[in-house]
């Protein structure tokens, strides 16, 4: 019996080994997805969802300097939950998160972790009103702290699936270009961390307690193929810091270039319900 257990055992080990993609069971590899996708689709709370892959891109030598998943969750009061994992390999960076946001992008709450190395660094935010309550761990240093916020802001926290939620604030119906309240966070020293340094930091965070002011501008509506497929797209600009292409009510993300470090970022694989 104990034979046994140890061949399973190794069976398994070695199906691990050959990759996070690969199924357990090989005869039904889509299963899980599929039962999780019905799942989804027949729970009263969830409107619709959508998922995806990132690479993360050196334009220069088309090099990979890390990679995103994310899942989107449509609720039926019209808010959005975004789950992200994301890694960037030159930073020893690896960042999951859990944003909510209401059905106008306006943020409810964060949870967040990220290691650097050996360093772990926690944020927990929750917005009440005017009134944003945070709590930063780094280690075991703990640091609470509240701050006000203003009608209309969104959150900068590190996955760029959670940037494009930064347009949820831009009106279309005036066009142009309009200016969008970032919370951005702040640095161990007590410095407000700039819009061009926010997006890679090492996420020294003590609290997200500095409004950035950022210009956006919309430049119309664009069709754009990437490796997840063709998608009908609204194209978005940070003068002097971002493109970005958004896809659909929820403001999927399929392409983003990052001007400063002539980085580019790319969905490889989509899917949604229901």
């Amino acid at each position: 019996m104990r034979r046994k257990v140890w061949m399973i055992m190794g069976a398994l080990g070695i199906a691990a080994l050959a990759g996070w993609s690969q199924p357990v069971r090989a005869d039904e590899p889509s299963d899980v997805a599929a039962a999780a996708a019905k799942a989804a689709n027949e729970n009263p709370a969830i409107v619709r969802w959508s998922s995806g892959k990132f690479i993360y891109r050196v334009i220069e030598d088309q090099r990979q300097r890390g990679f995103e998943e994310w899942r989107m969750t449509v609720h039926a009061d019209g808010s959005r939950t975004l789950t992200t994992w994301y890694s960037v390999f030159e930073d020893h960076l690896e960042t999951s998160s859990v944003l909510r946001v209401n059905k106008n992008f306006r943020p409810l709450s964060l949870y967040k972790t990220t290691w650097v190395d050996d360093q772990l660094t926690s944020t927990h935010a929750i917005v009440t009103g005017d009134t944003i309550t945070t709590t930063i761990q780094v280690n075991d240093d703990i640091t609470n702290g509240t701050s006000t916020v203003p009608e209309r802001f969104t959150m900068m926290i590190g996955p760029i699936a959670a940037d494009a939620l930064h347009f949820g604030m831009y009106d279309k119906s005036k066009g142009g270009v309009q200016t969008s309240n970032i919370l951005a966070s702040v640095s161990a020293g007590g410095q407000k961390t700039d819009i061009g340094k926010a997006t890679e930091a090492k996420n020294e965070d003590v609290g997200l307690h500095r409004i950035v002011p950022a210009t956006i501008e919309w430049l119309g509506e664009e069709r754009v193929e990437v490796a997840a497929g063709i998608f009908d797209t609204d194209h978005y600009r940070m003068p002097g810091f971002a493109d970005m292409w958004l896809s659909g009510p929820d403001l999927t993300l399929v392409k983003y270039i990052w001007h400063p470090n002539q980085y580019e970022y790319e969905l490889l694989e989509y899917s949604s319900g229901p």
